[in-house]
């Protein structure tokens, strides 16, 4: 169970370092974005503001060469001079489709007086078509016009800019509830595996305890177990050594008893071949050979006496004589 409260544990420390990783990675995502969309925006502002500039510029110089058409050549090299007409023509200039365009705006910007609203006159001799042709080239409406398509451009080109800007808002606006709604998920994921992880703690914190409290329990019962073996082993080692004693006293009265009753003549041990007892009417009709058994009995009672002075003697030489000194000493004592 340890084991396996620390694995998890492991595990859900890991998860909660990958999503908090997570959350660092989209914050600086979010920055990033935050500032690209900044510096988008700026540019986009500094190119319609420019755009707007140049339309109204070429609206201004469309509103005056129209008005001028009708007016005396005096009044119109002075629209033409006029600087935001100059300024329409500049900004024509840059931004020309073709060749033949900019060949016109050029000749305008270095000589207004190459515009005239004047019918062709006849040619009066040979050789003055080379003189005239600069100067009725753009006879009529064709700067108006040019003008007028060059404004339609740009016009053409805020609106693509401003829908280029608006998709950008739009996407930067998608791509941040997207990673609104990863952070959310991430902090909500985040937030439950260190709720988890606080309880998996708990847990191993108890086992932990209850480990130690069975590691406790096993090393007192062993104390135990090696007390009790030794204090067994310590009784064995008594009982032994009372039994081996006895076994000796026990020989040595055995020996001490045959000891006295060979200098006694007295038997000591059980016949083999006991006699029946004697009959009642042997015991009321007594004989020699029961007088001479009572005699018997008198010797026997003083051999007995006798014997029982002399056993304790005997048992000491015999204990001595075996080694045992526990036992010749208790043959002292009695």
């Amino acid at each position: 169970e340890r084991s396996a409260k620390s694995g998890e544990a492991a595990t859900l420390e890991q998860e909660i370092s990958e999503l908090a990783q997570a959350l660092a990675d989209l914050e600086a995502a979010g920055g990033r974005a935050d500032d690209n969309r900044a510096e988008a925006n700026k540019v986009y502002q500094q190119a319609s503001q420019d755009l707007q500039s140049t339309i109204a510029a070429f609206e201004s110089a469309i509103t005056e060469l129209i008005a001028a058409k009708g007016g005396s050549a005096a009044s119109m090299m002075q629209v033409m001079n006029s600087p935001r007409v100059q300024e329409a023509l500049a900004l024509a200039e840059a931004s020309a489709v073709d060749d033949q365009q900019r060949e016109v705006l050029v000749a305008l910007q270095a000589d207004p007086a190459n515009y005239t609203n004047k019918s062709r006159p006849s040619l009066k001799a040979a050789g003055d078509y080379e003189d005239h042709i600069q100067k009725y080239r753009f006879k009529s409406d064709n700067v108006i016009e040019l003008l007028k398509g060059l404004k339609a451009k740009f016009e053409d080109d805020l609106l693509t800019a401003t829908k280029e800007e608006t998709n950008s808002v739009n996407a930067y606006d998608l791509a941040k509830q997207a990673r609104g709604g990863e952070k959310a998920a991430a902090t909500t994921a985040k937030t439950g595996k260190l709720s988890t992880l606080a309880s998996v703690k708990t847990d191993l914190a108890q086992v932990e305890i209850d480990l130690k409290e069975e590691k406790d329990d096993h090393a007192a019962d062993t104390a135990g177990l090696k007390s009790t073996t030794e204090s067994c082993q310590v009784k064995t080692r008594e009982w032994e050594e009372r039994s081996r004693v006895r076994d000796q006293e026990k020989q040595a009265m055995d020996v001490a008893a045959e000891i006295l009753g060979k200098a006694s003549g007295v038997r000591t041990e059980a016949p083999s071949n006991p006699r029946e007892p004697t009959s009642p009417i042997a015991a009321a009709n007594p004989s020699p050979e029961g007088q001479s058994a009572t005699g018997g009995s008198f010797l026997s009672e003083e051999t007995s006496a006798t014997e029982g002075r002399r056993t304790p003697i005997f048992a000491h030489q015999n204990a001595e004589a075996l080694g045992n000194s526990d036992a010749a000493l208790r043959w002292d004592e009695q």
